[in-house]
């Protein structure tokens, strides 16, 4: 059975909550948002921004030294989320629940990311562009 991301708000069933919550320190949720974020000097970093962000920062990039016993907390339990539907805020737009997925091996990264990826900004007209 494949993963899937419902989206709470549309009163869709879910097997598990994935977003942020206060009432237990262990918990699925993105530390990083679409507001104001530690991730950026933004304001309001992207969505691109934050779940790049997100899977650097489950994946343990070394450099990202945020809640590291949530981090080891997920990765213990992440077999949960497999097969079941995650509910979420975000979907259906593309948020952290598919990036589980791609840790569960059901999707890839570049599927994730590659429709929200910001696009290069045209060069301006009196600009040579030498690509």
């Amino acid at each position: 059975m494949v993963t899937s991301v419902v989206n709470i708000h549309k009163k869709e069933r879910c097997d598990i909550y994935i977003g942020r919550t206060k009432d237990d320190p262990m918990h699925f949720g993105n530390p990083y948002s679409l507001g104001k974020s530690a991730i950026t000097s933004l304001s309001r970093p992207d969505r691109y921004t934050c779940l790049l962000a997100f899977h650097d920062w489950i994946t343990g990039r070394a450099d990202i030294n945020v809640e590291p016993e949530r981090r080891a907390w997920i990765w213990d339990n992440l077999d949960l989320l497999k097969g079941k539907k995650l509910g979420c805020f975000c979907h259906p737009l593309v948020c952290h629940g598919d990036i589980y997925r791609v840790l569960l091996g059901e999707i890839t990264l570049e599927e994730v990311l590659d429709p929200i990826r910001p696009k290069p900004k045209a060069p301006e007209p009196d600009q040579v562009c030498l690509f």
